[in-house]
């Protein structure tokens, strides 16, 4: 798929620099929901339950309550996300001894992978955007303490980008956006979008069914087309659909409602299940690197497309090709997410469970992708010898091809495909292109856990 030369540039260049300076540190995250009470919508509240019992991996910046689908009418909810945070704080003595974890930083401004943060911090990053949806939302005197709490923290000395899950809709930071276009130069603008990632769930900043044009989303997405946004239409549905009609009576039921605090706080589904929660699975660590949506991920995968509006093209899953790829994604690595999340909700109810085996990629740990060459025709050998697990369970290995996620969408021959050693030979026809393969190690632990992890093969 090609990009505009100068999204292809800025694309490769934070691409790079994403996966060497900050493989320890968390992905940063805002998450902008329009959380309401779990009689009118529960998903929200779900996906803050998952949210929570994932918190040792994800700097979450800001909790901001939005308008959406849900509100209006409903009223905008930080109640409802401190209610969780109440069940959060019953439950995290026994959470924070998955990580070993015996006090919380001084500090919380930066966080590494495994810290789970303090119930005050979480409350103190609580804000309100605007309470109406769409266009008419944002401009003079419609700044709120959510809108000039994202331009606070793009403006932080940190290189590290922020990740926008849009669970609801996203005028708060069109607002946000709008501001900083009012009040800087041109230059300045730039440098604040090239920090911002967005993942949205549609477009919710209108009412359903009506023209996008009434969106601020519809306005980011047409005025900024630098602004790296990710309309997620099908992977969303896949996720919660899914959830909803094959695991949920078998798994959620029995092991996740009622485990802990969280668990009793974990409401039944209305119309879909979790349908916000790819908003921090597609920040996931290890599987893919959320600076390519290209890139399969427990949250879908994308294309530079046309989205549903007919006018805007940016990063989605909504035309009948990338809505396959995306939907395949989503359904095939859901069980090994849905056991990530059990396993979690075990430590809370217990402080006992089991955890992910350590993975060992190339001689190199951590969670980023491993970058290799090669010629067409060569024998590349990928070795996941040294992956381990904590827990002491043993490991099965497995490997898989990624297809089209650098270009290349045809076949592979494998050698040693469930083993820790790989061996596959590059078509001799092919060059310029990547070759995207990744490296499953699963536990025997119960339930059985999975770590992943990318090689990224480079063929020229």
């Amino acid at each position: 798929m090609k990009l505009p030369l100068a999204l292809a540039a800025v694309f490769s260049l934070v691409t790079a620099s994403t996966i060497s300076q900050h493989a320890t540190l968390k992905p940063r995250i805002i998450v902008l929901t329009d959380i309401t009470q779990a009689s009118w919508e529960p998903d929200d509240m779900q996906s803050m339950v998952h949210l929570f019992a994932s918190a040792d991996l994800f700097e979450i910046e800001a909790l901001i309550a939005t308008s959406g689908w849900s509100i209006p009418p409903e009223p905008l909810g930080p109640n409802h996300i401190r209610d969780v945070i109440k069940s959060y704080r019953s439950d995290l003595p026994n959470l924070m001894k998955r990580s070993n974890q015996a006090a919380f930083q001084k500090s919380e401004d930066q966080q590494k992978i495994g810290y789970w943060p303090s119930p005050e911090y979480l409350e103190s990053i609580i804000k309100n955007g605007y309470p109406e949806r769409g266009i008419g939302s944002i401009g003079d005197g419609k700044d709120t303490d959510g809108s000039n709490f994202i331009i606070d923290l793009v403006d932080e000395a940190d290189e590290r980008p922020i990740y926008v899950g849009v669970w609801g809709g996203a005028n708060v930071l069109a607002q946000s956006i709008w501001d900083v276009r009012r009040t800087r130069s041109e230059a300045e603008l730039s440098a604040f979008l090239s920090k911002l990632r967005v993942y949205a769930i549609t477009d919710q900043d209108r009412d359903q069914g009506a023209p996008y044009t009434n969106s601020s989303q519809f306005w980011m997405r047409k005025t900024f087309p630098e602004l790296f946004y990710i309309s997620s239409e099908s992977a969303w549905v896949a996720y919660g659909r899914t959830i909803r009609d094959t695991y949920w009576d078998s798994h959620y039921v029995t092991e996740i409602q009622g485990k802990g605090a969280l668990g009793k706080k974990y409401p039944k589904w209305r119309y879909i299940a979790e349908g916000d929660s790819p908003c921090f699975a597609y920040v996931w660590p290890g599987l893919n690197d959320p600076e390519d949506p290209r890139q399969s991920s427990f949250a879908g995968k994308f294309s530079w497309e046309l989205t549903p509006d007919n006018v805007t093209t940016t990063w989605t899953d909504s035309s009948p090709q990338t809505a396959a790829w995306s939907k395949e994604s989503v359904t095939s690595l859901l069980p090994y997410h849905i056991n990530d999340f059990i396993a979690r909700m075990d430590w809370a109810a217990n402080g006992a469970g089991n955890r992910n085996p350590v993975t060992v990629l190339q001689g190199k740990g951590g969670f980023s992708p491993v970058a290799l060459k090669a010629r067409p025709g060569d024998v590349v050998s990928l070795s996941a010898e040294g992956s381990r697990d904590e827990d002491g369970d043993s490991l099965t290995f497995d490997w898989f091809h990624d297809k089209g996620a650098g270009g290349y969408y045809g076949g592979l021959s494998f050698q040693g495909k469930d083993t820790p050693n790989l061996s596959l030979r590059i078509p001799r026809n092919e060059s310029r292109t990547k070759i995207h393969i990744i490296s499953r190690v699963v536990d025997n632990g119960t339930p059985p856990l999975a770590s992943f992890r990318r090689a990224i093969i480079s063929v020229n």
